[in-house]
């Protein structure tokens, strides 16, 4: 047996009179072992909570967004751009949109809203939210058959249809079915002055994304119906991409948005979500357990992600620890004299 196996083991199975040592080295062996476990199951936690929501955002989002880097009216001929745009290689993806704030309300109750108006065919290429729908369905965003895209067409005096968030629609009272007002401050002028604009949607899906920004505050209409609501003609906001490599999306956008030409901005997933992954990487660093609901956490269980490069690093760090934990004790023993020592043997 080695030298140094048999001091270890004979300090671990020590004599009655020094049981006391033995019962220390087992509590400091156990800590060390407790210590690093939970270590790693709290990375893993991270980890796991990190990627599930990166997974969860990018799902709700588009990797790339083009617009207009001046306010001025939007983009008019979006349709030759986005096809143009789609030949890119990496763009497996595009969809014409157009965002506003508006104000929905039903009865009494009234909530801030951001109102995205879409064509389904396109939006379900670049993001899942309408694919979330918990609530009766997003079939009636479709475009009305036979009624061109930039045109609002409603048959029977039917209103034009609207998907809620889950949180949004609880604000205000609404469910699948129900009635609610769009007040829009892109208002008409009149003999009075400017006068905001107010135009009822019917309520055909409500969604649940697990993100409460988009549950709490995003309601989704046809594109033509936001284009008569805001009064803004055959144009939109903004054309959103999805890219076969989401980490290639600065790269990407600054190429997508030099064939736009000049009077154009891109934008990406990691320059508009860029506060919140820092802030998962700093509590990577100071990891720590917080007990949050589904609603803070954006999901309602506990994800688990291993890394073998979690574990080793804080095994190699525990390891390092205890051998400087040892340096001076060991420095003090070496400074007693071997008769002293075995003395009390």
């Amino acid at each position: 047996m080695r030298f140094e196996l048999f001091v270890a083991t004979r300090y671990l199975r020590a004599k009655r009179r020094q049981a006391v040592i033995g019962v220390i080295t087992i509590i400091s062996v156990v800590g060390v072992a407790a210590g690093v476990a939970s270590l790693v199951i709290a990375l893993s936690i991270n980890g796991g909570f990190q990627k599930d929501l990166q997974n969860q955002l990018l799902g709700s989002t588009s990797h790339v967004s083009l617009q207009r880097v001046k306010d001025d009216g939007g983009i008019s001929d979006w349709r030759p751009l986005m096809e143009r745009l789609e030949k890119h290689p990496h763009v497996i993806g595009a969809a014409p949109a157009m965002y506003d704030q508006v104000m929905g309300s039903r009865g009494a109750r009234a909530s801030g809203m951001l109102l995205k108006g879409v064509v389904p065919e396109y939006e379900n290429k670049v993001s899942e939210l309408l694919k979330s729908i918990k609530l009766g369905s997003a079939a009636a965003l479709n475009p009305v058959h036979g009624c061109p895209e930039d045109k609002n067409c409603q048959s029977g005096g039917e209103l034009p249809p609207i998907v809620l968030g889950k949180d949004l629609a609880e604000t205000i009272g609404a469910t699948v079915g129900s009635v609610i007002m769009v007040t829009s401050p892109q208002g008409e002028l009149t003999p009075f002055g400017i006068v905001p604009k107010f135009e009822k949607f019917k309520v055909v899906g409500i969604f649940r994304s697990g993100f409460y920004n988009y549950d709490s505050a995003w309601g989704f209409i046809r594109l033509s119906d936001a284009q008569h609501l805001f009064s803004l003609g055959d144009v939109i906001t903004v054309i959103e991409f999805k890219l076969d490599d989401l980490y290639k999306a600065g790269e990407v956008g600054e190429e997508l948005q030099n064939v736009a030409g000049t009077g154009f901005m891109a934008k990406n997933w990691m320059d508009d979500n860029r506060a919140l992954f820092q802030a998962l990487r700093l509590e990577r660093v100071v990891t720590h357990f917080i007990p949050l609901s589904a609603e803070v956490y954006s999901i309602d269980y506990l994800p688990f992600a291993p890394r073998l490069l979690d574990g080793v690093l804080v095994a190699a760090v525990a390891l390092l620890v205890s051998f400087v934990a040892t340096l001076y004790p060991s420095w003090s023993a070496a400074r007693v004299l071997p008769a002293e020592a075995l003395r009390y043997e």
